[in-house]
C-alpha cells in the first residue's frame, strides 16, 4: 500500500516537493523531479465481481414474480374452464336453425348458470324480462315475438333471436 505525505512548499520559485513513500515497510524520500516511469508500480485491478449467486433481493423478486405468474395463470385457466358452457352453447347455436332450438339453448344455458330453481318457472314475458335483466341489455320487439312464438304455431324471426342469444350467452353475468 502506498501512502504519500506532502510537506508544505518551502520556496515558490523552486517546485520541489518531498514525498514520503512507504513501500514494503521502508521509508524513502524522493523528489518529484527524480521520479521516472520505472519507479511507479503497476495498477493492480481487482477481480471482476461475479454475477452468481445473486443478492437475496433478486431471489425474493424472482419468487414474487413466479408467484404472480402462477396466480394469474391459474386464474385464467379457472375462468377458461368456468366458461366452457358458453363456448359449447355458442357452437350448438351455430348449428340450430329453428326458433325452438335457439330458445332451448337459451334455457339450458340459463339453467346451468343460475340453477333450475330460478329459471324453470319463468316463461313468456317474465322469461324475456329476466333475460334482459341478466344480460344487461334490452332485446328488440322481434326477439320478444320470437320467444313468444315458441309456444305457438307461428314462425318467429330466427336472425334477431340468434343475435340476441349470442349476445346473451357471451355477456350474461352469473
Amino acid at each position: 500500500m502506498n501512502i504519500f505525505l506532502a510537506e508544505p512548499q518551502r520556496s515558490r520559485s523552486r517546485r520541489t516537493e518531498i514525498f514520503l513513500c512507504v513501500l514494503c515497510g521502508s521509508a524513502r524520500i524522493t523528489s518529484a523531479e527524480n521520479l521516472t516511469l520505472n519507479d511507479l508500480n503497476d495498477i493492480v485491478m481487482p477481480d471482476p465481481v461475479s454475477g452468481w449467486p445473486p443478492a437475496p433481493g433478486v431471489w425474493i423478486l424472482q419468487a414474487l414474480m413466479l408467484g404472480l405468474v402462477a396466480f394469474f395463470l391459474i386464474r385464467k385457466m379457472s375462468a377458461y374452464r368456468k366458461n366452457a358452457y358458453r363456448r359449447a352453447a355458442l357452437t350448438e347455436l351455430a348449428q340450430v336453425d329453428s326458433v325452438s332450438g335457439i330458445a332451448e339453448i337459451l334455457r339450458r344455458v340459463a339453467i346451468h348458470a343460475y340453477g333450475r330453481e330460478t329459471v324453470a318457472l319463468l316463461k313468456g314475458e317474465d322469461w324475456f324480462q329476466w333475460l334482459e335483466v341478466q344480460g344487461g341489455f334490452q332485446g328488440s320487439e322481434k326477439v320478444r315475438q320470437a320467444l313468444a312464438s315458441v309456444y305457438s304455431d307461428e314462425a318467429g324471426d330466427t336472425s334477431a333471436l340468434r343475435q340476441f342469444a349470442e349476445q346473451w350467452i357471451r355477456e350474461h353475468t352469473c
